[in-house]
């Protein structure tokens, strides 16, 4: 990165000297590929920074937290080896403090099938592990074991409402909104309102830090939408490779992101194209704004039959449980 930013330097000198008659784009950054080794450390601290808040301030006993880590881990790896099967890259398990945990991973093409279903590979299997424990907890009298089954329904069938950012909120996004700007706008920000209003009617204050991160969300796709309209006056599509960005274009889309993003703007120097000590920064952020749109691979019928696959992978196993419960309470009585 260093012999790199010397290279710019002497280059951009030129270009000030006046050898060129236009601006100069040198080449853009090399990307270097993820170390396996420092994902698997970000993994471990994040579960040992996820297990302290829980334990320490939100004040869990740790039965409980041990279970709910096992029950995330068990949603996220359904998430983890989806991914895996569609070949993503850089694939991995975080658990976020506060707010849960999150299997991700990069691809620089994917389809509204594979998003569909790399979606609901983790509640639905862990519906059915909770279910099956739920079942065996009817005859093996144990408080624990039931305990467990209906935090790995619950959790999971919670994911399933379709509010972003839950993995059904991500299935009807991709499926319904995705296309759009605007209506991808207005779902995440019904979303954030509905979320909102659950986390102070069940007075879970600290459950509000997700509507707060779902509006700096909504505040970052609006700027995003504004970056790409800009870019498209200016004849620089946003729906390609990052790989296969030309010089130019990475210059110009990494301007146009320092004139656009506050966060960037003491980063990012109008005119000057040369590495910054961020620029990993930089580039992190241009992928989520440079990407292939997902491959509409899926008709008419093939997006009811999700749709409605997603419905009764929520309404039955909630019916299932309620059977079982009332089965329970009319025999002990």
């Amino acid at each position: 990165m260093e012999e790199q930013e010397q290279e710019f330097n002497e280059e951009q000198s030129n270009v000030n000297l006046g050898f060129s008659e236009g601006p100069v784009y040198p080449p853009k950054p090399i990307v270097q590929e993820a170390d396996p080794q420092s994902g698997i450390i970000r993994s471990l601290f994040s579960t040992f920074a996820y297990v302290g808040v829980a334990y320490f301030l939100l004040d869990w006993e740790i039965d409980f937290i041990l279970k709910i880590v096992i029950v995330l881990l068990v949603h996220e790896l359904g998430h983890y080896l989806a991914m895996r099967m569609f070949n993503y890259k850089d694939v991995g398990i975080f658990f976020i403090p506060f707010l849960g945990a999150a299997a991700k991973g990069t691809k620089d093409e994917i389809s509204v099938k594979q998003d569909v279903i790399i979606s609901l590979a983790g509640p639905i299997p862990g519906i059915i592990i909770g279910l099956i424990i739920f079942i065996t907890s009817q005859y093996i009298d144990t408080g624990r074991i039931g305990e467990l089954a209906s935090i790995f329904i619950f959790l999971n069938l919670f994911n399933l409402l379709p509010l972003m950012p839950l993995d059904g909120g991500r299935v009807m996004n991709a499926l319904f909104f995705e296309r759009s700007a605007l209506l991808g706008l207005i779902f995440f920000g019904v979303s954030t309102i509905i979320i909102g209003f659950i986390a102070i009617q069940g007075e879970s204050w600290y459950f509000l830090i997700f509507p707060l991160f779902m509006i700096r969300g909504i505040w970052g796709q609006y700027k995003n939408n504004q970056i790409r309209k800009a870019l498209e006056k200016k004849g620089i599509s946003t729906s390609q490779k990052f790989d296969d960005l030309s010089d130019k274009d990475y210059w110009l889309i990494r301007e146009e992101m320092g004139n656009k993003l506050t966060s960037l703007q003491g980063i990012i120097k109008p005119g000057k194209y040369m590495i910054a000590q961020a620029e990993n920064r930089i580039i992190a952020h241009m992928k989520g704004l440079v990407k292939l749109k997902p491959i509409q691979d899926l008709s008419g019928w093939g997006k009811f039959g999700f749709a409605m696959f997603w419905a009764a992978s929520f309404v039955m196993p909630l019916i299932i449980y309620l059977v079982i419960v009332a089965r329970a309470a009319y025999f002990g009585n």
